[in-house]
């Protein structure tokens, strides 16, 4: 989805103006902030991206911006920011501490959003008629009974290494480049209407190594900057979040990725800003099969899954041609780097503790490292993965790796840190910020289908029905209850619908039933009086 047209405004959106809550306030902002919205928006679309390093500066009606302007990711290579431009100096955090109680509910104005959030929804507004126009087509409901086979890649330029170094997790020819940086990867299958939210917490961090319920994140569309994340968070690291928003409980993967090759970019802690940048690698229908064909026009999965019988530095344990019938972890290569370890600017782009290869164990050892027992970055393990990726993916909750929530530690003369105020089941959580308890859930699966493990709070649209017979299974359709009939719940059918029955006797409720019919699909009961 692109920038969008002038074209694409009604007359009013185009007419629109930025509320300033001052005169002295505009010098804060771009110049071109002071223009109608349909003049921003040719400015921006005539902004060119920054080279090597350096900010553009752009023309509007012949006179030249002296700002460095912005509105390009030169780490991504991607629209950021809605695609607005930001000034690229330091007066933009003098801003932010100078505007910060003049705008919204603090604000002693009544303008709810600051220019720049203003400016986002004047950007979102015409984006997000394209999203709901897009959800009605035949593509996008084709995609409800679709995988995607993803690629997930953690940035380069955490990995990097310096050039010449002797780096004995690569081949020789490896470390005499200096472009080259070892790729922190995975290979995920995942159904293709899981919401933006549950992507992240369900498929991504699992499938990388992060803890989950911990840190706060944004989806950005390379082509527009359009920023997706969640509404309702209360990760430490939130406190970064700028600007509009959309929801990512209310968009999914077919929304962000629509054409095999297109890639969507994510960032996790938003502190941190540890950077990722998934790709659609291609589409397949539930219950086909795949071989190694299927990522012929992706050149470096291609040859990784070739090489994997004999690269120790990648992980796969499938057996070609594959069936693909539910989310799964395919394959992989490199831990993910400790949490809370400063991203860029910490361990160094993570690329120190990677050249210093196999043997090294750094001490810094960041809440998912400790809890998955992770000593080295090389010593990667599929298998635990996938049994933490499939843990995810079977229900929302988890009783093992609970949700983070922060407490203030109080002084002595103070009763406690109020953790025994937290409602549910928790505990003390060890982490770098201190502070933590996790709320610890039980196993939710009455909302999933029982056979491909679709839920109701991660596919977009998802409706279940009851088995005719037992009335404690549930499923997303016709073909997942035939499938999973024929897998055994034809045996577990009637045993369950007995001990339903004597509940409802238990009850007080005698009911007598009969098979009417049966079939393939499950028995059908009437129950008689």
């Amino acid at each position: 989805m692109d920038l969008p047209n002038e074209s694409d405004l009604t007359s009013k959106e185009g007419h629109a103006s930025v509320e300033f809550a001052s005169d002295d306030d505009k010098s804060d902002y771009p110049t071109i902030f002071s223009h109608p919205f349909y003049n921003i928006l040719r400015f921006t679309k005539n902004l060119p991206p920054s080279k090597n390093g350096h900010s553009s500066t752009a023309h509007l009606n012949g006179n030249k911006n002296l700002v460095p302007l912005s509105n390009w990711d030169e780490i991504m290579g991607g629209y950021c920011n809605w695609g607005i431009p930001v000034k690229t100096d330091d007066s933009s955090m003098y801003r932010k501490m100078r505007t910060q109680f003049m705008y919204g509910s603090m604000g002693r104005n009544v303008i709810p959003y600051d220019p720049y959030e203003q400016v986002h929804r004047m950007m979102a507004a015409p984006l997000e008629r394209k999203m709901e126009k897009y959800s009605q087509s035949d593509e996008f409901l084709k995609g409800s009974s679709q995988l995607y086979v993803i690629l997930i890649e953690l940035h380069p330029n955490h990995t990097k290494t310096s050039g010449g170094e002797s780096i004995d997790a690569m081949t020789p020819q490896e470390a005499k480049d200096s472009r080259h940086s070892p790729k922190v990867w995975r290979l995920v299958v995942c159904h293709a209407d899981t919401n933006l939210d549950s992507i992240h917490d369900q498929i991504i961090a699992p499938a990388m190594g992060w803890r989950r319920h911990y840190h706060g994140y944004r989806f950005v569309l390379p082509t527009s900057g359009a920023t997706i994340g969640p509404k309702h968070c209360d990760a430490i690291d939130m406190m970064f979040q700028e600007g509009y928003v959309w929801d990512s409980d209310k968009y999914d993967l077919r929304h962000a990725l629509r054409k095999p090759g297109q890639k969507l970019h994510y960032n996790y802690d938003l502190g941190d800003c540890w950077r990722h940048e998934i790709t659609l690698v291609g589409k397949v229908d539930r219950g086909s099969s795949i071989g190694l064909g299927f990522f012929g026009k992706n050149k470096f999965v291609h040859d990784e899954l070739l090489r994997s019988s004999f690269n120790y530095r990648t992980c796969c344990n499938v057996d070609w041609p594959l069936t693909i019938t539910k989310s799964e972890l395919l394959a992989g290569a490199i831990n993910c780097p400790p949490e809370d370890s400063n991203g860029c600017d910490g361990m160094g782009n993570y690329g120190t503790i990677l050249k210093r290869g196999q043997s090294f164990k750094p001490r810094e050892m960041g809440l998912n490292w400790s809890e998955h027992g992770i000593e080295n970055a090389f010593d990667f393990s599929l298998t635990d993965h996938q049994i933490r990726f499939d843990e995810a993916v079977s229900h929302r909750k988890n009783p093992t790796d609970g949700k983070l929530t922060y407490i203030t530690h109080h002084s002595s003369d103070c009763h406690g840190d109020f953790r025994d105020n937290l409602a549910g089941k928790h505990r003390k959580a060890s982490t770098s910020h201190g502070g933590a308890s996790e709320i610890l859930g039980k196993k939710d699966t009455s909302k999933m289908c029982a056979n491909c493990l679709k839920q109701q709070h991660s596919n977009t649209g998802l409706k279940l029905f009851s088995c005719g017979g037992c009335k404690t299974v549930k499923y997303c359709g016709r073909q997942c209850q035939r499938e999973h009939w024929k897998r055994g719940h034809k045996h577990q059918c009637g045993s369950a619908k007995k001990k339903l029955a004597e509940k409802q006797e238990k009850a007080g409720t005698e009911t007598k039933s009969t098979c009417i019919r049966h079939t393939a699909s499950g028995c059908r009961y009437e129950v008689v009086d």
